[in-house]
């Protein structure tokens, strides 16, 4: 006997392009370029004004810094999953956010974190203490 002949597949859609979180923002790039010109010009008036070797090594020394630090800000970005919407409550987790505490393998070690924050501060309102 002979297997009856499966359904194809449809053909795979194509996927999204690729975007790291917050990578549409000119924030952090202004940010990086309007620390450059004062950080050149402290550099150039405690050397009052004269262009030498130095203060140039100097100056692409900053830049450096400025650029590792734009960097690091970008990877810090996109190593961070999305920031859950009841972080902020005061009154302690949402229903929503108590089911994916319940979900195996849900949350993250911020969600830990902060709850034992919210244990911490709860047992130090207790007036008994």
């Amino acid at each position: 006997m002979r297997e009856p002949a499966r359904p194809e597949a449809p053909p795979p859609r194509p996927l999204p392009p690729a975007r790291a979180a917050g990578a549409s923002t000119l924030i952090a790039p202004l940010v990086a370029a309007a620390l450059l010109p004062p950080g050149w010009m402290f550099i150039a008036h405690a050397h009052r004004w004269h262009l030498t070797p130095s203060v140039i090594v100097l100056c692409l020394a900053w830049t450096a810094v400025v650029g590792a630090g734009y960097a690091l800000v970008r990877a810090g970005n996109a190593f961070l999953p999305g920031v859950p919407e009841d972080w902020f409550t005061a009154g302690g987790p949402t229903p929503s956010s108590k089911a994916r505490e319940e979900e195996p393998g849900a949350g993250d070690q911020g969600d830990r974190v902060r709850s034992r924050h919210r244990q911490a501060v709860g047992r130090r309102r207790d007036p008994r203490c």
